[in-house]
């Protein structure tokens, strides 16, 4: 799924100036965010931080 900054802004409820810091790493995202990131994309939280190559999808409940 593409989003604008925008449109990621208000998913996660932060401003787009802050989005673009994140996507830059000149802010670091608060662990609430990459939650909401995370469901959002349905990847892991080791996908989100980088720690994997691959978007794993989350378990279902």
């Amino acid at each position: 799924m593409e989003m604008t900054q925008e449109e990621l802004a208000v998913a996660i409820g932060v401003g787009r100036e802050t989005v673009n810091r994140y996507e830059n790493d000149k802010f670091d995202m608060k662990f609430t965010y990459a939650i909401v990131l995370a469901k959002l994309y349905n990847v892991s939280l080791d996908y989100i931080a980088g720690f994997a190559d691959e978007p794993m999808p989350l378990p279902k409940k």
